[in-house]
């Protein structure tokens, strides 16, 4: 499953979503894992 977030506006879904961000690192941390490879929007759409 993937975190999804939102907000009353633009600012405030980025806001949530920084923060999201944030957890996931901390949690991955935690547990010893590294990070995935980043990957864009474009890559994505591609494996859909």
């Amino acid at each position: 499953m993937q975190p999804v977030t939102h907000g009353d506006n633009y600012e405030e879904a980025m806001k949530k979503a920084l923060e999201v961000i944030d957890l996931l690192i901390e949690s991955y941390k935690k547990e010893g894992k590294e990070l995935p490879n980043p990957k864009n929007l474009q890559y994505s759409l591609s494996k859909s």
